[in-house]
């Protein structure tokens, strides 16, 4: 089983390092550490799944009207192991304590990764936007 914790901003060499060891994305480009300080300080929030070992995974989420699902990662060695899934079960069960309606995913995201959350019970909306996908999972 994982082990989930809140980061910290001495957690963001781990989320550093678990972008550089996965395999796919949905983002456009890695973060820096000044990218994640300065999510954090706008509110992200960021959960980090540990195996035991190792930090093998993290997600981010921002809470405003409703739960969005920023980014997700998974360390490559570490994926399809059910990582992900408790990433996101994180999520979820925080959008529910926020008393929030619904998590939303807005960006470009490959045809794998948007399978991956179609299994985690998201559904696509249309969009106008070209190149972006809008995923969302009620809660």
């Amino acid at each position: 089983m994982y082990e989930l914790r809140e980061a910290t901003e001495e957690d963001i060499i781990s989320i550093l390092g678990i972008d550089a060891a996965k395999s796919n994305t949905f983002r456009s480009r890695y973060p820096t550490d000044r990218d994640i300080l300065s999510r954090m300080a706008d509110g992200n929030t960021y959960y980090i799944a540990n195996d035991g070992e190792n930090d093998v995974g993290y997600v981010s989420m921002h809470a405003n009207q409703n739960v969005k699902l920023n980014d997700i990662a998974v360390n490559s060695l570490s994926q399809r192991k059910g990582v992900g899934s408790v990433l996101v079960g994180k999520v979820v069960i925080e959008t529910r304590e926020l008393g929030k309606p619904q998590v939303m995913i807005d960006r470009a995201i490959p045809r794998d990764v948007r399978g991956f959350f179609e299994k985690q019970g998201f559904e696509q909306i249309k969009t106008n936007k070209p190149g972006k996908t809008l995923l969302r999972k009620r809660v």
